[in-house]
């Protein structure tokens, strides 16, 4: 939660448990956005170009990010 911020993780060490993995958690699925977004962009950029029996199905939605 901190990166390699010093500072930052002493103060990151007082937060009560549930505070930290409840930030834990939004970290977790901003990256999963981040990379659910290039896999998606990655995907629809190439299968337009692709033989048409290799071309395949668009990445699926990581579990972090799907309601409920």
């Amino acid at each position: 939660m901190a990166g390699w911020d010093y500072d930052q993780a002493r103060r990151v060490a007082r937060w009560p448990l549930r505070e930290l993995l409840l930030a834990f958690l939004e970290h977790m699925r901003d990256r999963a956005v981040e990379a659910y977004r290039w896999d998606v962009l990655t995907w629809a950029v190439l299968e337009p170009h692709r033989k048409e029996e290799s071309r395949g199905k668009p990445p699926k939605v990581p579990d972090i990010l799907k309601k409920g």
